[in-house]
């Protein structure tokens, strides 16, 4: 058998990944997040402070390629792939 433990005691979902352009970010709590996305170079490019439920994020003005990101306070990392 198979236990799966969330020790971060939130689920993530990011979709759609890959992207074209914009993606969203939903959570099962209804904490506050902070969401930052880095480029591929490490650069923070975008930064939301207070994010609950679901959020929407635009990468159309960036270039295609594997961004990070860092959901916090959990310090969770996450990698989305723009096309």
């Amino acid at each position: 058998s198979t236990d799966i433990i969330d020790i971060q005691e939130v689920t993530c979902k990011i979709f759609p990944n890959p992207t074209v352009g914009s993606f969203n970010i939903s959570f099962s709590d209804d904490k506050c997040h902070i969401i930052e996305i880095y480029d591929d170079i490490g650069k923070l490019i975008l930064r939301m402070d207070k994010q609950e439920k679901i959020g929407s994020f635009d990468l159309r003005n960036y270039t295609a390629g594997i961004y990070t990101i860092k959901v916090m306070p959990e310090g969770i990392t996450y990698k989305i792939i723009k096309q």
